[in-house]
């Protein structure tokens, strides 16, 4: 006698195709996706901000809307955030965070050509400050983004993968495979 989930498996396959994505989609868990930039001041400093609704410092970025692309979004939002146009210059380090549910895309960028760090205009609905800090000497940022640092520094090359896991209630990145 077939299991339960080896008949159900089995009558899925005479379900059409658009049907059974949905039910898929229904019945999988669903993550949600955001995108965040590294942006570097030509002097070396990090640009962070404070979100009105955190209280700790964070990299620029935001969740990626329906349909859109994590790059799209990572420039997206830190336009809509700082006024600042950027070019992503590195692979993601993607996060994966099942606990959270969440796929997070982090980019490095630099700044499209005609724009400076003068160009820096906070989004007051969004953002309370924008500072730039010495990448040693970063504040305590929303646990979150620990352990990005060194892997946006070896993004340059290729993407790199991160898992995250919860102890004790804190968030531990840990390298994985791509």
């Amino acid at each position: 006698m077939r299991s339960p989930r080896y008949l159900a498996l089995r009558a899925l396959g005479y379900v059409p195709d658009d049907a059974r994505r949905r039910l898929v989609q229904l019945i999988a868990p669903s993550y949600m996706l955001g995108a965040i930039c590294w942006i570097e001041h030509p002097d070396g400093r990090v640009l962070l901000v404070k979100n009105t609704y955190r209280e700790k410092w964070v990299f620029p970025g935001g969740l990626v809307d329906k349909g859109e692309r994590p790059p799209d979004a990572a420039v997206r939002e830190v336009l809509e955030e700082t006024s600042l146009r950027v070019e992503l210059v590195s692979a993601p380090v993607v996060t994966v965070d099942p606990e959270l549910r969440r796929v997070e895309f982090t980019y490095k960028a630099a700044f499209a050509p005609g724009c400076t760090p003068d160009d820096l205009k906070i989004d007051d609905v969004e953002i309370t400050a924008a500072q730039w800090f010495e990448p040693e000497t970063l504040p305590s940022i929303d646990n979150e983004y620990d352990g990005l640092a060194a892997a946006i520094e070896k993004s340059s090359e290729s993407m790199q993968l991160l898992y995250a896991t919860w102890v004790n209630g804190e968030r531990i990145l840990t390298p994985g495979v791509a």
